[in-house]
C-alpha cells in the first residue's frame, strides 16, 4: 500500500518505526509511524493515509482542540503558565517578540506554539495520533501533547518533557 509521505509499505511486513520530515507553512514537522506488530489490517493504514492526505486540515483541528482547551480547560493554561513562570524574562521576551503585543502574555505564548511532530499509532484506538507542539526547543524542552482517537476526537492533552 502507498502512504502519503512514506511511499510503499507492505502491511504484512512492517518495521516497528518509520519517520520522515515534511514542511508545512514554512515549518519542518516530523511524522512517524509506530507499529506494535509486523502486520496490520489494511483499513488501519487507510485511516492513516486519509489523515496524511488531509494533513493541513488535521493540523487545523489540533489547533482547534488547543484553543478550545485554552478557553474551557486547564491543560493548555498549565503549559502556558509554566513557561511564563519558569522561562527567564529575556528568553520569554525573545520568544514573544513576534507575537501580538496587545494580547495577554498567555495568549501571546499560545500564538507562538508550533507543531513539532505527529506520531501515528495505527494499532491504538485511543492514541491513534500523538502530536507535539512546542515553543522554542532552545528555550524549553517541554511540549504540549495532544492524543487523538482513531476517529480524530481529542483523547487528552498533557505537558511532557
Amino acid at each position: 500500500m502507498k502512504l502519503q509521505y512514506f511511499g510503499e509499505l507492505d502491511q504484512n511486513v512492517l518495521e516497528d518505526y518509520y519517520s520522515t520530515q515534511i514542511e508545512i507553512d514554512g515549518h519542518q514537522i516530523e511524522i512517524d509511524l509506530n507499529f506494535t506488530d509486523t502486520s496490520i489490517e489494511e483499513d488501519r493504514l487507510l485511516k492513516v493515509n486519509a489523515l496524511l492526505e488531509k494533513l493541513p486540515e488535521f493540523i487545523g483541528k489540533l489547533k482547534g482542540f488547543i484553543h478550545n482547551d485554552f478557553k474551557n480547560g486547564a491543560d493548555v493554561q498549565e503549559y502556558l503558565d509554566f513557561h511564563i513562570e519558569e522561562v527567564g524574562e529575556e528568553e520569554l521576551a525573545s520568544l514573544l517578540s513576534k507575537a501580538d503585543q496587545s494580547l495577554k502574555k498567555d495568549e501571546q505564548l499560545l500564538s507562538v506554539l508550533r507543531l513539532k511532530r505527529i506520531g501515528f499509532y495505527p494499532d491504538d484506538e485511543d492514541s491513534f495520533t500523538v502530536s507535539d507542539f512546542e515553543t522554542d526547543p532552545e528555550i524549553s524542552q517541554y511540549v504540549l501533547v495532544l492524543n487523538t482517537t482513531i476517529d480524530q476526537e481529542l483523547h487528552y492533552i498533557t505537558m511532557e518533557s
